[in-house]
């Protein structure tokens, strides 16, 4: 992903209650995106939390796999182990 557009950049600022412009790429998997930040991605919209996690993951992150941590795990709770073994795409 080649970074949020101003207007998204902007509502998940406010979402968020801070700057997230130098957060770009700080994750290195989604291990440190469900340590660092589950409780910042529960609190947004579907495609808000979707944007999010690629923005914090970096260039390529997958669309898929966000769209699978977001449901799976932020949502319904589950293990995160149980998500990497069994939805995980290996990007």
């Amino acid at each position: 992903m080649a970074g949020l557009y101003d207007s998204t950049l902007e509502f998940l600022n406010r979402d968020l209650g801070r700057d997230i412009s130098q957060e770009e790429g700080s994750c290195r998997d989604y291990r440190d995106v469900y340590n660092l930040h589950l409780e910042d991605v529960r609190k947004l919209a579907r495609l808000d939390a979707e944007k999010y996690i690629r923005h914090l993951l970096g260039k390529g992150a997958s669309l898929g796999n966000a769209k699978l941590f977001v449901y799976f795990v932020a949502k319904e709770g589950m293990d995160i182990d149980h998500w990497m073994k069994n939805y995980y795409d290996k990007e």
